[in-house]
Parts: C-alpha cells; sequence; structure tokens
C-alpha cells in the first residue's frame, strides 16, 4: 500500500485547493481501507462495500450545484444497493427488500410539477410495494405478488407526461421499468436475488453506450464491467479476496487509450 502514496502525493499537491480533490483521492481511500479490513479482519466481504464510498462523496461534493432534491436521487440508487444487499447477506431478506429500489423513481417522479400527477405516481410506487410485502408475507405466495406491480409498469410504459428535472427520455423509462421486471423474474425463478441486482447497471450502461463515442466509451463503461467481474467472482467462487483486482482494469484500459 506505500506505494499508493505516489498518486495521493501527485493529486494532493497538484490539485491544491481544489474542491474536488477529495473526490479524486476517493478510489485510494477506499481501496486502503478494503486492504485493512480484509488484511486485518479477513472482511473482504462485506468490506468491498467501501467503495460506494466513491460516488457518495462525488455527488455530496457537487450537491451545491445540483441542488438537495437532486442530490437525494442521485444518492438513492447507491443508498438502495447498500441496504439492499446488507439485508440481503446478513438477513437473506433478497425477496422481501427489493422495492426498496423503488424508492429511486419516487423521489424522481418529485421532480414532476403537477401535484395529481405526483400523487398518482406515488400511489401506484407505494400501492404497489405495499401490496406486494402484503401478499407475500400473508400468503407466501411471492410470484403472485408481483402482479401487485403490473398497474405501475403499465402506467410508466403508456404515460408519457411526467416532466422530470432530469429530462429522462423516454426510452430510459421503459428501460427502468424492465430492468425493475427482468430482476423480479430472474429473482424469483432462480433466486439469486443477491445476484441478479447487477441488471439495474443496464441503464448507466445504455447511457453510456448511446451517448459516448470513441476511447471515452470504453473508459466510462469500465467501473461498470470492473463491477460485474468483481461480484461475479465473489459471489459465485468466494473470491472477495482477490477479485478486487478486476478494478484495476479501469486505470489500465484509460492509459491505453489515452496513451
Amino acid at each position: 500500500m506505500a506505494f499508493l502514496l505516489i498518486p495521493i502525493t501527485a493529486i494532493t499537491l497538484e490539485m491544491g485547493k481544489d474542491p474536488h480533490k477529495l473526490t479524486a483521492l476517493m478510489p485510494f481511500i477506499a481501496l486502503i481501507t478494503f486492504f485493512y479490513l480484509g488484511l486485518a479482519h479477513d472482511l473482504w466481504h462485506p468490506g468491498w462495500l467501501v467503495f460506494i464510498a466513491i460516488p457518495l462523496v462525488a455527488i455530496i461534493i457537487e450537491s451545491k450545484s445540483i441542488g438537495f432534491l437532486n442530490t437525494l436521487i442521485s444518492l438513492s440508487p447507491i443508498v438502495v444497493t447498500m441496504v439492499f444487499l446488507y439485508l440481503g447477506f446478513e438477513y437473506s431478506l433478497w425477496v422481501e427488500a427489493w422495492p426498496l429500489f423503488l424508492i429511486v423513481p419516487a423521489l424522481g417522479v418529485l421532480n414532476e410539477k403537477n401535484i395529481l400527477r405526483i400523487l398518482v405516481w406515488e400511489l401506484f410506487i407505494i400501492g404497489g410495494a405495499l401490496g406486494y410485502l402484503y401478499i407475500g408475507y400473508t400468503y407466501a405466495e411471492w410470484g403472485y405478488a408481483l402482479l401487485t406491480f403490473v398497474p405501475l409498469v403499465l402506467f410508466g410504459l403508456l404515460y408519457d407526461g411526467v416532466e422530470f428535472n432530469l429530462n429522462m427520455p423516454k426510452e430510459y423509462r421503459f428501460l427502468a421499468v424492465g430492468s425493475i421486471a427482468a430482476f423480479a423474474l430472474l429473482g424469483y425463478l432462480t433466486q439469486d436475488w443477491g445476484y441478479f441486482w447487477l441488471v439495474f447497471l443496464s441503464i448507466p450502461v445504455y447511457a453510456i453506450m448511446t451517448e459516448t463515442k470513441g476511447n471515452s466509451r470504453l473508459i466510462s463503461l469500465m467501473p461498470f464491467i470492473s463491477t460485474v467481474l468483481f461480484f461475479t467472482l465473489g459471489y459465485w467462487f468466494g473470491f472477495w479476496a482477490y477479485a478486487w483486482i478486476a478494478y484495476l482494469l479501469i486505470p489500465m484500459v484509460a492509459i491505453i487509450k489515452e496513451g
């Protein structure tokens, strides 16, 4: 880990009082913390969750420029993922906890200016989640419980009037709803809820594939590719202590492409 002092020192000296300095340093802080948890306490898993601090810090630093609500919206996928994985790994609540991801669109729709439309969206989101949990816990029929989300899915696919501040195109809404449906279906059929949360990465991956070109596309995709490789090796083979090496692909690809 002593070799990490090289980029840490360079960033500290070059960026000075730049407010984004902490964002640039976070990958190294997270890596050192990860090594400490793993080597000193054998907590390679779930110690890898410290890497989630990287985007968390970046979003918090940018909070003043994007506003309070959009900060919450940006933070929600990361926080929800952490809570979901914790509940899944610690209490095996993969089936029960996945509706937590609906917090993301529930916050996003608050950017809508029409109060009635907000109420309708929230009714479908909250009603679907509560109905799902009620049927699941009462009758132990989690498969049939998914039917409570049919109104939300249909409304999300057919309604084109919501005005998100994030200017979300219709294809992104289709992809978001499709990701939820795919996660629920794959999780129910295989019972591997703890793995198939990765399906939600299809949303940022699609955005990168459609909106970037050239070298920047592969460089932008590498964090998601590395995450899939890391989690696959850790979840299926228990290689948490070694799988972190997948994240080294990010700077390696950036250097090769920009070289």
